[in-house]
């Protein structure tokens, strides 16, 4: 599929009339690596950013991959533009953190904070932005004039988000969360820095998918306190979302 993928956009810019060079990640299939078990129709690990940097170092303008972890699209490009080594665990580590902060969108801007009604215009927050230093600190930003803020407080919200401890492991590096420092750098501007990194652990991540079916239903759900307003900016935030095509019936149940 990515050798294809690769062909298609290469076809496109020959239309357009764009010079592109455009490479592929492979390696993170593994369907026929081993026997999965009944009805498995795709086995992928979780790759780093290691292959994404090294197309980019080839000269690659862009980069097709099959699983990679969401952090891996900061730490492959960052790694490729400041010359990391693939054990400088430090700078690794930091661009793993602010991929883990980028990774979920506006989660970092308000989208997962439990204050939210201390942020403006959570219908529309602004997706983040991240600023990376050849230390691997970074700074976590986003659009001026886009919705929701940037602050310490949502910045952490999403820091914590899917985490289980002090050691958060990836293809590329663990990463230490108990060295992290958050700092507010001016308005909708937080630096994240001090970030320490271990070698990653021997072994990948591997999804499977079996067919299941098939259903059309949202579930949130909402936790801690203020539910009732939670689920009210919930509901806020779908119908604004469906305002120009909304579906023939829509039921709200809570």
């Amino acid at each position: 599929m990515r050798p294809g993928l690769r062909g298609a956009i290469r076809d496109l810019a020959d239309r357009l009339g764009i010079g592109c060079r455009v490479a592929h990640v492979e390696g993170d299939d593994l369907l026929g690596a081993r026997d999965w078990g009944r009805g498995v129709v795709s086995a992928n690990a979780y790759l780093g950013g290691g292959g994404i940097a090294a197309c980019l170092r080839g000269g690659a303008d862009v980069v097709v991959t099959g699983r990679v972890t969401d952090a891996a699209l900061v730490t492959g490009p960052a790694a490729a533009h400041f010359g990391w080594a693939a054990d400088d665990w430090d700078a690794l580590a930091g661009a793993v953190i602010a991929g883990h902060v980028l990774e979920c969108g506006t989660q970092a801007t308000g989208g997962n904070y439990a204050f939210f009604t201390e942020i403006d215009d959570l219908r529309h927050p602004g997706f983040p932005l991240a600023e990376i230093h050849p230390d691997g600190s970074a700074v976590i930003t986003k659009h001026p004039g886009t919705g929701g803020a940037v602050t310490v407080g949502t910045v952490t919200a999403q820091l914590l988000y899917e985490t289980a401890g002090a050691r958060y492991a990836g293809p590329d590096v663990t990463a230490r969360l108990d060295s992290v420092r958050l700092t507010q750098d001016g308005p909708d501007r937080v630096r994240i820095h001090g970030v320490r990194g271990e070698a990653p652990p021997p072994t990948l991540k591997t999804g499977l998918t079996r067919l299941g079916g098939h259903r059309n239903e949202v579930v949130f759900v909402l936790t801690g306190l203020d539910v009732d307003a939670k689920a009210a900016l919930v509901r806020d935030q779908m119908e604004a979302a469906l305002a120009k095509r909304r579906p023939a019936e829509v039921r709200w149940t809570l």
